[in-house]
C-alpha cells in the first residue's frame, strides 16, 4: 500500500513538472542589440565597430529562478561594421555568425589606417577550456574559423585571415605592418608582420602570461605605444629596445564609445540589421499589437514591431492603440498601474512618432 502511495506521489510531481516546464519560456521575445566601442577612420567620414544582436524568448515561471533563467535564442549574429557618416550607408565588413556567449565575454579590436582594417574578436576566457569542457563541437569549428586576425581591403572588399593564434592587432600608418600579441600559459609576446613580404616574426616578450594584455598604437613606422592601464612604454619594433618616452602617451584620439555608435546609427532598422521579425516570430497583426498594449517583450522587441507593421498601420489604427494602452492603464491598479504608466511612456513616443509621420 505503502509502495502505492509513492508511486502516485510520484506520478503528481512528474505531472506537476511537466505541465511547468513545458511551456516554460513566456510567449514573446526580447531584442537585445549591443555596440563595441569603434573606430573612425582617418577623414572621420566613417566608422567601424562590433554589433552583438540577439532574439530570445524570456523564461517563466520556476524557470527564472534562482538567477533569473536563460533566454530561448532564436536568433543572434555578431558582425563587423563600416557606417557612413555622409551617405547613412550601413556596410558589412565581417559576419562572426552565431558565436557563444555575449559581449562581455570578448576582447574586440579594430586597427584602421587607411584602405585596410585590421580586426580580431578574441575570448577572455580560452578557447581551449570552451573546448574541453563542453560536448559542443561547435566551439571547435569555430576556433579554426575564426581564430586570429583578419585583415579587411576596403578597396577589394575582401578579408585575409592570419590563423597564428593572434590578436590585437595594429596596422601601422602606411598599413606595411601589422603588430599583435600572442599568448600562452607563461608570456605574452609581441610580434610583427611585414604584410608585403610576409615575414613574421616575434619582437619582445611583454610580461607573464596570467597578466591581462596591453593595447598597442603605432606612433610613427619604426616605433610603438605599449599601452597598460594608463602608463605606456615606447618599443623599437625593427630592434625590439625600449625607449624611455620624451612625451607624453599619444592615445588614438579617433575612438568612439558605444553611446555615440548608438546615437548615429538611430535610424537603422532591425530589418537593415538583418533581423527580419516576421521570420524570427511570426505573428498575426492583432499580436503584435496585443504585445504593445502589454508591454510584452523589452522596448527593442516593440520598436521592431511598429517597424515591422507600421508602414500598413493608418492613422486611426495608430490612435487605437493608443487608446487600448490608455484603457488598459486604467484597468490596472495600485503599484500596476503605476510601472505600466513609467514604462509605457517610450512605447508611446515610438507611436506618437509614427503618427507624426502619416
Amino acid at each position: 500500500m505503502k509502495s502505492l502511495k509513492k508511486t502516485s506521489s510520484l506520478l503528481v510531481v512528474l505531472i506537476f513538472l511537466s505541465f511547468t516546464l513545458t511551456g516554460c519560456y513566456e510567449d514573446f521575445i526580447n531584442i537585445y542589440m549591443e555596440f563595441t566601442p569603434g573606430v573612425y577612420n582617418r577623414a572621420k567620414t566613417e566608422i567601424a565597430f562590433y554589433q552583438f544582436l540577439s532574439a530570445g524568448k524570456p523564461p517563466k515561471g520556476i524557470s527564472r529562478f534562482p538567477d533569473g533563467g536563460t533566454h530561448d535564442v532564436l536568433f543572434k549574429k555578431v558582425t563587423l561594421y563600416r557606417y557612413n557618416l555622409e551617405t547613412g550607408r550601413l556596410n558589412t565588413v565581417f559576419h562572426f555568425g552565431n558565436i557563444p556567449s555575449n559581449k562581455s565575454s570578448w576582447r574586440e579590436t579594430i586597427s584602421w589606417q587607411q584602405d585596410r582594417i585590421a580586426f580580431s574578436l578574441s575570448p577572455l576566457s580560452t578557447w581551449e577550456w570552451m573546448i574541453e569542457n563542453t560536448s559542443n563541437a561547435q566551439y571547435a569549428s569555430l576556433y579554426e574559423k575564426y581564430s586570429g586576425i583578419f585583415v579587411y581591403n576596403i578597396k577589394t572588399d575582401s578579408a585575409v585571415h592570419i590563423p597564428e593564434n593572434g590578436f590585437e592587432p595594429a596596422l601601422s600608418p602606411n598599413e606595411r605592418q601589422l603588430a599583435y600579441l600572442k599568448s600562452d600559459s607563461t608570456k605574452i609576446e609581441l610580434w610583427n608582420m611585414n604584410l608585403v613580404s610576409g615575414q613574421d616574426q616575434p619582437v619582445i616578450v611583454l610580461s607573464a602570461g596570467d597578466e591581462y594584455p596591453p593595447k598597442l598604437f603605432w606612433k610613427d613606422e619604426r616605433t610603438i605605444w605599449i599601452v597598460t592601464g594608463k602608463e605606456g612604454k615606447l618599443l623599437n619594433v625593427a630592434s625590439g629596445d625600449l625607449i624611455a618616452p620624451q612625451e607624453e602617451l599619444e592615445m588614438d584620439l579617433r575612438k568612439i564609445g558605444q553611446g555615440k555608435i548608438s546615437e548615429l546609427t538611430e535610424s537603422i532598422s532591425f530589418h537593415e540589421w538583418g533581423l527580419n521579425l516576421a521570420k524570427v516570430w511570426p505573428r498575426k497583426r492583432k499580436e503584435y499589437i496585443r504585445d504593445i498594449v502589454r508591454l510584452h517583450g523589452n522596448l527593442n522587441y516593440r520598436k521592431a514591431i511598429l517597424q515591422e507593421i507600421g508602414d500598413d498601420l493608418e492613422v486611426k489604427d495608430i490612435e487605437k492603440i493608443l487608446d487600448q494602452m490608455r484603457d488598459y492603464q486604467n484597468s490596472l491598479e495600485g503599484s500596476e498601474k503605476m510601472n505600466y504608466e513609467i514604462f509605457s511612456e517610450e512605447t508611446k513616443d515610438l507611436l506618437k512618432k509614427l503618427l507624426e509621420s502619416k
